[in-house]
């Protein structure tokens, strides 16, 4: 994976998280907790794949 493509996947994971908060915040009865979930995991991962500095 390039330094292109790990941006974009942290642009969509970073979108999900402030979606999720952002439906949450608006109406707090509809459970987002799984879209945030997804969106803080694969910033994670992609956060944590940067940092090793290996091309896999």
């Amino acid at each position: 994976m390039d330094l292109k493509y790990t941006t974009a996947l942290k642009g969509l994971a970073i979108f999900l998280i402030v979606m999720g908060h952002t439906i949450y915040f608006m109406n707090p009865s509809i459970q987002t907790g799984p879209i945030r979930e997804i969106g803080v995991a694969i910033f994670l991962m992609l956060s944590g794949y940067g940092v090793n500095g290996t091309n896999i």
